[in-house]
């Protein structure tokens, strides 16, 4: 997952299952403006299927899905 915050901002990075079930926080500090952040989310333990990640700052949430498939 890679992001970029427009200013410096408390910003949260989660992932859920599709039961809701938060299974990963990979980002939970303030990210600084302008500054690209590259995180790695390693799914080889977790069951195949449908995931959401929820990025949450003080303006916005962003909400998108991605699958884990082998």
């Amino acid at each position: 997952v890679t992001f970029t915050t427009v200013k410096t901002t408390r910003t949260m990075l989660q992932v859920y299952d599709a039961s809701g079930r938060e299974v990963a926080t990979l980002f939970n500090r303030t990210a600084d403006a302008g500054m690209e952040y590259r995180l790695n989310f390693d799914g080889s333990s977790m069951p195949n299927g449908m995931y959401i990640y929820r990025l949450t700052t003080e303006d916005e949430v962003i909400i998108r899905k991605f699958m884990i498939a082998r």
